[in-house]
């Protein structure tokens, strides 16, 4: 991973992969290769299974330089003659496919023609993957080593005339950084194919999977920015339906961040792929409202008995989905009259605290605010329990995550320019920065930098974190009060993508749940729950988020399992549609165990883990 995160000209490419050898022989077939790396003047990076004797030969090259395919299908050939001089193979657990078949003629060509017979008997009109492994032994190898190797989808074409006139864009970059480091970053992708994977083992990538098309891989949008970059695409395609076709395939959960090899920041070229699209096309009205769900929600919370009914009507449900676009089999949260800031206000935690010792400024989310404000007292609750001073600024406004999803990048620099200002003025104060919506954190930490230039924005950055990370830090410090009364319950808890952005081990809320006297924890890793913000809200999303998130709703409906818990308020969601099992967020179980909010109100946390979440929701 080290060495491919290099932002240099010269780097590993995935090109002599799956090397296998016998394996007493691979002493011998390593100082073979080092031989001929020697004496092509070669490096290369040299990884694998030892005791299968599985290689990976991944020389560095720098694809702009000419003749640079030549050096490496030479040294293709000298490395491939070595491994057969060993008894070895050049494919082992992949397939050989047009970049290997040439090679595997010109060593094994008795054993080519046996696997042309196996073909044409299976395959006699030759449909299935044709000339894959036919190509003449002096045929050259087909692989590309411009970070452009594809093109768009020939299937998703739009109609030619919105291809030979569309509307003009905004010279590149949209964000802050300069145009140099957009390029680097976009070439930074090798083409390895690992966000391609479909492993269990790994989350990259949620709409790949569901779907999986080149389009919607993770490099894809990094080779068509650095086609346009290079001049290999006409800049004026990023505002056509083609280019917007292939960024809506990514909805933000930022796993390709943890996954890939190169590091290449794929979130970040996604905003400048839709922000280019948007700023030469008008966003369509339900797309628009969606991503301005907090004003929606605002609105909605005004009049909570008459939202509350027609969330639940079936007739005004379908009124909602032809004009807002929510979908109606979508089990929505109802809206609460209670009103968070107002206990905050009388608690007095509006203004900042003059005590001394550990403070944090707590950044209050949307659905804290309009859906479960019990939540929000929960985690104050939680901090005041273990002797840290709270701070809720009532000038805060929504983080504008939707909106970055969305690529309103104008409208979500709106929001992050109000918020910086009063974060700043808190870090400046020796606040932290603590949020209970892992989405609201990415989008402070990751994308505030991305849409604005300040100054203050590295420090603001780096004091802010989730929730469960801060109760995290203090339990790993000593300073965490571990008088938990014990909550006999069994748990599904599912880890959100955004908390797991950097690492795929287990987060911070798993590691504090098991800390509880009688909690059961179920840990489901069943990949992305689907839902990805406001994207399964949406009625042209939904069967897509159904079926994304079908293994962790699915693990829900089991016998034994109580309710959920994860971070993610739009994971509860999905965790609860196809169940009238509750999800709840991770704090409330801590505010629980601490005895917290219980028998003060009918709103208290007495039945949280046995409340109905409503009624069961056919999916």
């Amino acid at each position: 991973s080290t060495l491919h995160g290099v932002r240099a000209a010269m780097r590993p490419v995935p090109f002599l992969e799956d090397i296998v050898v016998p394996p007493p022989a691979l002493p011998d077939a390593l100082r073979r290769f080092q031989e001929v790396l020697k004496q092509q003047q070669a490096t290369a990076m040299l990884f694998g299974h030892a005791g299968q004797g599985q290689l990976h030969l991944r020389p560095h090259a720098d694809p702009r330089q000419p003749g640079e395919r030549q050096r490496l299908e030479a040294l293709a050939e000298a490395i491939y003659a070595e491994v057969a001089q060993v008894g070895g193979t050049i494919g082992g657990e992949q397939g050989l496919g047009l970049s290997r078949s040439p090679f595997f003629r010109r060593l094994f060509p008795e054993l080519a023609d046996v696997f042309d017979h196996i073909k044409t008997v299976f395959d006699p009109v030759g449909l299935l993957n044709p000339v894959r492994l036919a190509a003449a032994a002096g045929a050259s190898a087909a692989f590309e080593l411009a970070p452009f190797r594809r093109g768009l989808d020939h299937q998703a074409r739009p109609p030619a005339d919105a291809v030979e006139s569309p509307p003009p864009v905004s010279p590149l970059p949209v964000l802050t950084w300069a145009r140099e480091r957009l390029a680097v970053e976009s070439d930074a992708c090798n083409g390895c194919g690992s966000c391609r994977s479909l492993e269990v083992a790994t989350r990259t990538c949620p709409r790949y999977r569901e779907n999986p098309r080149e389009e919607a891989s993770p490099r894809a949008k990094a080779n068509v920015m650095a086609a346009v970059l290079s001049g290999g695409i006409d800049p004026k395609a990023l505002s056509s339906e083609e280019v917007r076709l292939v960024a809506d395939t990514c909805f933000n959960c930022h796993q390709c961040r943890t996954d890939c090899a190169a590091g290449v920041d794929i979130p970040a070229i996604v905003m400048e792929l839709k922000a280019a699209h948007h700023a030469a096309n008008s966003i369509e009205i339900d797309r628009w409202l969606l991503s301005r769900v907090d004003t929606l929600s605002a609105l909605a919370g005004r009049i909570k008995p008459l939202a509350n009914w027609a969330i639940a009507n079936p007739q005004s449900r379908w009124i909602l989905e032809k004009t807002v676009g929510v979908a109606r089999g979508r089990k929505l949260p109802p809206f609460t009259g209670r009103r968070f800031m107002k206990w905050a206000a009388r608690r007095g935690i509006t203004r900042p605290s003059r005590r001394s010792g550990p403070r944090v400024l707590y950044f209050l989310d949307t659905y804290a605010r309009w859906h479960d404000p019990l939540l929000a007292q929960a985690f104050v609750g939680v901090l005041e329990r273990n002797g840290i001073g709270v701070f809720v600024d009532p000038r805060q406004v929504a983080s504008g995550m939707p909106l970055v999803a969305e690529g309103d990048l104008d409208g979500a620099r709106r929001l992050a320019r109000k918020n910086i200002r009063i974060l700043a003025e808190a870090v400046r104060l020796g606040y932290r920065i603590v949020c209970t919506e892992p989405s609201t954190v990415t989008c402070i930490t990751h994308d505030y930098p991305l849409l604005l230039d300040d100054d203050e924005l590295p420090r603001v950055a780096a004091a802010t974190c989730d929730a469960m990370t801060f109760l995290w830090e203090l339990h790993r410090e000593g300073r965490l009060r571990l008088d938990f009364r014990p909550v006999p319950s069994r748990l599904l808890y599912h880890a959100p993508c955004h908390s797991r952005i950097g690492s795929a081990a287990a987060t911070p809320a798993e590691h504090l749940l098991r800390l509880i006297p009688g909690l059961t924890l179920e840990g489901v890793d069943r990949g992305c729950s689907g839902m990805a913000g406001t994207f399964g809200l949406a009625r042209e999303n939904y069967r897509t988020s159904l079926r994304i998130g079908l293994g962790l709703v699915s693990a829900m409906r089991a016998g034994g399992i109580e309710a959920g818990a994860t971070e993610c308020s739009a994971c509860r969601i999905q965790m609860e549609q196809g169940t009238t099992k509750p999800a709840v967020h991770p704090v409330k179980v801590l505010a629980k165990a601490y005895g917290l909010l219980e028998g003060r109100s009918p709103h208290g946390l007495d039945g949280l883990l046995t409340a109905t979440s409503g009624s069961l929701t056919t999916t």
